[in-house]
This record gives C-alpha cells, structure tokens and sequence, in this order.
C-alpha cells in the first residue's frame, strides 16, 4: 500500500464484501475475551506508542517484537468478538465488529507500505475509538 488513501478504500472494499467470508479465526487463548479496549490503548493514561508526525496525530506507531505480537494485540483489541478473513489481492485481511458500546470495526491487514518495517495495520472505524484520537495504529518491528 503506498498512501493512506489505499487504505480507507482497501477498508471499503472490504465492507463491501462482508457477505463473501472464507472462514473465521478464534480468538488466541492466551488473550482475556473481557480486556477493555481502553486498557489496552491507554499505559499509564497515555495513548501506546507514538504519533506519526504532528499533522497526524491520531495515527499511531507502535513498536512491537514481533507479528505474532501485533496479531495479538489486535486480537485482544476484538474483546473476542468474531473475527472474519478474507484474501484481498493475496493479502489477508481480518475484520472484527466491536461491541455496541464502542460501535464500528476494526480492519487488520499485513500489507507492506514501502519505508516500514510493519508487522501489521489495524484501520479503526469506531466513532468512539476515534473520538480517543485513534484512527489507525502501524505496528512496526524493532530491529533485532
């Protein structure tokens, strides 16, 4: 994906073709279904990680180890909701729906932007999630 632009349509496509699952994962076991969302963005009362530039704050990059990290950082994010696979272009990409109380979705992809080292994407489309100053969150692995 080169631009962000690539992005919210790749977030449409998707919605677009909710209907046309191939098979749903489960949720690691190792995650607590009932995490809040909130605990998990907020350490010590600070959004994690950083913001991408002063223009784009509500774009966060997060350092992580490794993608089985940032995999389950987005599973937990999912409060075990049910969360839907796709391929797109031969990239997977997950989609999970949030519960009522925080509304919208989230939208998990792999795909590389050239520049970064990412382990994974996730698209936040919550209007409570944006409203915390959350709108994409780039996990990118450290360097070994």
């Amino acid at each position: 994906m080169r631009s962000i632009g690539e992005a919210f349509l790749l977030v449409g496509i998707l919605t677009m073709v909710m209907a046309g699952c191939r098979h749903s994962a489960p949720l690691p076991k190792a995650q607590e279904p009932r995490e809040a969302i909130r605990e998990i963005l907020f350490k010590d009362g600070r959004l994690i990680g950083q913001p991408l530039s002063v223009r784009q704050p509500d774009v966060r990059v997060v350092r992580v180890e490794s993608v089985q990290e940032a995999d389950s950082i987005f599973h937990a994010m999912c409060l075990g909701q049910k969360v839907i696979v796709r391929m797109y272009k031969g990239d997977e990409c997950q989609t999970c729906y949030l519960p009522p109380h925080y509304g919208g979705s989230l939208h998990y992809h792999h795909i590389p932007l050239s520049g970064w080292r990412l382990a994974g994407t996730v698209l936040v489309s919550s209007p409570r999630l944006n409203g915390w100053g959350v709108k994409e969150i780039r996990f990118v692995e450290t360097v070994k």
